[in-house]
């Protein structure tokens, strides 16, 4: 009996340690799956350099998530370019396509996940407080207090994030950079004070795109394509900016 007993309790533990260990490798690959490091990756590859760092440009968030996967497989056209490429021929899936979705609305909206976090931990820590006290009085202070440190918490956390946000909007790249690369890449056809083959009134998405996937005029000579030549999409938006205040300045 003692020995049956013995066999049982080891088989029992092999199963459980087994079990775990399984459990452990598939818990690694759903996390795995599920970081936003792959899909931080694949939106800085294909995607950033038309809807910005922070997805704020050709993004709707009042479109559901079902549309935007869609058009990242399938693409789309607009009225004018720059149009939206199928990204199911290069190898994205329906999975990736909805990751990078719910990826785009967090580049969107981190002021609204950090002042809902700023809510569930002051009221946790309220509602903590009022469990380890009977008195009626004090619970009511509490709830009280609660109610001011949430609000408090709230406001200074979107607070934050708005200066935050307004101090990326500044532009970063210094005017003699940028003097730099006008002079070396556009004056040529622009002029020194950007009075040719230049529409100041043309929306900024435009501009950028042009000056990063090149622009076929009516006839030559045609803008050519800087993104390959290694203009970044921070410094297009900076040039064209640019060259809207040469313009304004020679009128």
């Amino acid at each position: 009996m003692k020995t049956n007993r013995v066999k049982i309790l080891i088989i029992a533990g092999f199963v459980i340690s087994l079990a775990a260990v399984v459990g452990f490798k598939t818990d690694g690959i759903l996390i795995a799956q599920s970081s936003d490091t792959d899909t931080a990756v694949v939106y800085k590859k294909n995607c950033a350099v038309c809807h910005t760092a922070k997805a704020e440009k050709f993004f709707d968030l009042s479109k559901p998530d079902e549309y935007h996967a869609e058009v990242i497989l399938n693409g789309k056209k607009g009225a004018k370019p720059p149009f939206m490429p199928e990204y199911a021929t290069k190898g994205i899936t329906p999975e990736q396509a909805k990751a990078l979705t719910a990826y785009m609305r967090k580049l969107r909206t981190p002021e609204s996940a950090n002042t809902n976090a700023a809510n569930s931990n002051t009221v946790g820590n309220a509602n903590a407080n009022v469990n380890i006290t009977d008195n009626t009085n004090v619970n009511a202070n509490v709830n009280t207090n609660a109610n001011a440190n949430v609000n408090a918490d709230a406001i200074g956390n979107v607070n934050a994030n708005v200066s935050a946000n307004s101090n990326t909007s500044v532009k970063k790249i210094p005017d003699a950079e940028l003097a730099a690369i006008y002079k070396k890449n556009c004056v040529m056809c622009h002029s020194p004070k950007a009075e040719k083959s230049y529409d100041p009134t043309m929306p900024l998405e435009e501009q950028v795109a042009a000056i990063l996937k090149g622009k076929k005029a009516a006839k030559p000579p045609h803008m050519p394509g800087y993104e390959t030549k290694g203009i970044t999409a921070e410094q297009a938006e900076a040039l064209a900016e640019y060259m809207k205040s040469l313009r304004a300045a020679g009128k």
